[in-house]
């Protein structure tokens, strides 16, 4: 979800997760960010049941490798003719580095699907440049919430044309976290 000042809120439902809430700061205007992760909730999901465990109605749901997906997908125009897609995951300490590879190159599979279909049926011109990125848990500091945290990515390093962010947990349960999107570029 969107909030003021260009912060996007990101959510884990995983009751495992360390990384329960995320701040992502300083979102272009003019973004647009979705979930393909989502699942459903109430009566939706009674309703559709597994209807969102797959990625695609065209791909076995029980595909071990194919329906693996990110968290989170912002759309951030650059110019007329430009678009960043920052495919995003957010991680609990130390993630496999394998698995995270393979939902965030399923996920840009995906979105060059949806980048295709928008090219050929609605004239959409703009070139769009992948970043994949993992967010990814560091140790709780018990002193201070996030909003007291500096605003600074800790470590970040690339591996195969991913990059691998780390943010210091903080808040309620230690489980939330500031990260900015500036960082990523």
């Amino acid at each position: 979800m969107f909030g003021s000042n260009g912060q996007l809120i990101l959510k884990e439902s995983d009751r495992g997760a360390k990384l329960k809430k995320l701040s992502l700061r300083n979102v272009p205007a003019g973004s647009v960010a979705f979930e393909l992760d989502h699942t459903p909730s109430g009566q939706l999901k009674s309703k559709l049941k597994n209807a969102f465990k797959q990625l695609s109605c065209l791909i076995n749901s029980q595909h071990t490798r194919a329906n693996k997906k990110c968290d989170a997908v912002i759309f951030v125009p650059i110019d007329e003719n430009s678009i960043d897609a920052y495919i995003i995951d957010l991680k609990s300490f130390s993630p496999d580095k394998r698995d995270c590879e393979m939902q965030l190159e399923n996920s840009e599979y995906f979105l060059k699907y949806i980048e295709n279909l928008l090219k050929e049926y609605f004239g959409i011109n703009s070139v769009f440049s992948y970043k994949k990125i993992i967010i990814q848990a560091q140790n709780p500091i018990l002193s201070k919430n996030p909003a007291q945290q500096a605003n600074i990515a800790k470590s970040i390093h690339v591996k195969n044309g991913i990059k691998y962010c780390e943010v210091t947990l903080g808040g309620r349960s230690n489980s939330e976290a500031i990260f900015s999107l500036s960082h990523c570029k």
